[in-house]
């Protein structure tokens, strides 16, 4: 089963052009104030450079799921994220559901470590910036437990929970 989330770009599309015009703005308002020149330049640099984040991270780049049923040798089913830049595709994360301990819909990590206790690493592969329908697996590799936030309809999320073998919240 194979699911690609709806691309919503506005948000990183105004956000991204807010934070350009500011940071041109503050380097402008920068050549007018001798004494704190630098002070302007390094946020109107901080500012560029989110912006320009915003732009390759959420609107050049797309993310899609894929979820492998188990074969005749036995391979266990296996959930993976595929990144999409142009034509490119490249898969950047791939487990087996057997590895899941934990997957329930949730707005960020902080909500999450209050329900299910802390994790060590977070894996945002949500293709639309400050995404509503964030959904949460944590799995465990190596003694760690690392937390991956998709975003994810109610019919994908069903066969996500449903191949972990974990209650539908």
């Amino acid at each position: 089963m194979i699911y690609t989330p709806i691309k919503r770009p506005k948000k990183a599309a105004y956000t991204a052009a807010a934070s350009i015009i500011f940071a041109t703005a503050l380097y402008t308002a920068g050549e007018f104030v001798p004494a704190g020149k630098m002070l302007f330049q390094l946020s109107a640099l901080g500012l560029l450079a989110f912006g320009i984040m915003l732009i390759s991270r959420y609107l050049l780049t797309d993310y899609k799921y894929v979820i492998t049923d188990s074969d005749r040798i036995g391979k266990e089913p296996s959930f993976t994220v595929i990144k999409i830049s142009g034509k490119r595709e490249i898969p950047v994360v791939n487990f087996d559901f057997v590895s899941v301990y934990e997957c329930h819909r949730c707005k960020n990590t902080a909500e999450f470590e209050k329900k299910c206790g802390k994790v060590n690493k977070v894996l945002n592969y949500c293709s639309n910036y400050r995404a509503d329908d964030r959904f949460a697996v944590a799995i465990e590799f190596n003694g760690n437990k690392v937390l991956i936030f998709i975003e994810a309809d109610h019919i994908f999320e069903k066969e996500i929970c449903l191949r972990s073998e974990k209650p539908i919240d």
